[in-house]
């Protein structure tokens, strides 16, 4: 028992305390310096192993002080520069839209089908580091209206197709294209209904809608008065009424009754709604509906705005570039003039975008 006691004690005066598990020691001596002001000097010149002497607790606390002082210090000077100036731009705020450049022209064009289309180049001059999740968007702004009120109303995109989110590229030349058919904001003929296309056509319900969704199967824009059912198209529809009157007088179905049949609808007057509809979206002539498209822009004050919305992959933040065309900035006919091509300068065969170029329109009312 008086082993155990001894062996138990608690030593006085050690130098080289074990003060961590398993009797060990945490390699430090029981020395303490007095006046230590002497030694500042002598500390001073080797103040980096000082401060990493000090524990992880203190470091940071050092550490998170400094920073937040220096924070201040800096936000003040901000503050007072920009109370002394208030007007003027320090030049230190980043806008990665900025290197998102539109054609400084648009183009509305007359294609081989004969319907128009309203199309705009965009292109990421910083393509080194792709955009991510890059879409376009355009609007139709009418400043002055029957109603005298401003209209903000959505142009539906057919390239790339915005059912897909009008994702493009922006790190090569992109033509974004609008088709200007007869729900499009800017569609130069808007004649009155007639009752053929009031009885026949489907309402859009305010929904911003495009033919080309229709022309492709992929919703119908015609519904039979008679039994219901709906169409693509207008072709579609006369040959459904067509067949089904043929059948309705073979058969002698409803001969006699008050019901609507198939063979009481006039063939004659759904071929004349068939060729008025493709009138106003093809023209008689493409430089009547160039005019027609000039005389809308000019009367309505209209301002097509270009959005085109990315996230910078350096920064993971998301942004904006935006760009608007009036009348004088609208070309009739023509193209954009080729601006990408192989660079053969280099040891790689590597695409080169002539940035001279890229305003170009050459064509049918642009530059040859």
């Amino acid at each position: 028992m008086g082993h155990i006691e001894m062996s138990q004690a608690k030593p006085k005066g050690r130098l080289c305390v074990r003060d961590l598990p398993f009797h060990q020691s945490s390699n430090r001596l029981r020395v303490r310096n007095r006046k230590r002001a002497r030694m500042g000097r002598l500390l001073s010149e080797d103040w980096f192993h000082v401060f990493l002497r000090l524990t992880t607790i203190q470091s940071i606390t050092y550490l998170i002080v400094c920073w937040t002082v220096f924070i201040l210090i800096f936000a003040g000077l901000y503050i007072a520069a920009d109370t002394i100036q208030p007007d003027v731009d320090c030049g230190l705020t980043t806008n990665r839209g900025i290197q998102v450049v539109f054609s400084q022209k648009a183009i509305i064009k007359r294609l081989r089908n004969g319907r128009f289309t309203f199309n705009i180049r965009v292109y990421d001059v910083d393509s080194r580091c792709p955009l991510v999740e890059a879409h376009v968007r355009l609007y139709a702004i009418k400043k002055d209206t029957a109603d005298g009120d401003i209209k903000f109303e959505v142009m539906r995109i057919s390239n790339p197709n915005d059912d897909l989110g009008a994702v493009i590229y922006p790190s090569l030349p992109s033509v974004v294209s609008h088709t200007i058919d007869s729900y499009s904001p800017i569609n130069a003929a808007s004649p009155s209904a007639s009752n053929v296309e009031e009885a026949f056509h489907i309402d859009s319900c305010g929904m911003d809608l495009r033919e080309d969704d229709s022309r492709t199967g992929g919703r119908d824009d015609y519904r039979c008065m008679v039994c219901g059912e709906t169409y693509s198209t207008i072709d579609c529809l006369t040959r459904h009424i067509a067949y089904s009157g043929m059948l309705e007088k073979n058969d002698s179905v409803g001969k006699g009754g008050g019901a609507k049949r198939h063979c009481d609808v006039s063939l004659k007057e759904m071929k004349m709604w068939k060729v008025t509809k493709d009138k106003q979206t093809t023209g008689t002539t493409t430089g009547m509906y160039y005019d027609e498209f000039k005389n809308l822009f000019d009367t309505e004050e209209v301002e097509v705005l270009a959005v085109v919305e990315a996230i910078d992959p350096l920064m993971s933040g998301t942004f904006q570039a935006i760009q608007s065309y009036c009348v004088e900035d609208v070309e009739f006919g023509g193209d954009f003039a080729p601006c990408l091509m192989k660079d053969y300068q280099g040891k790689n065969n590597v695409a080169a975008v002539d940035l001279a170029l890229f305003h170009k329109v050459i064509g049918e009312g642009g530059v040859v």
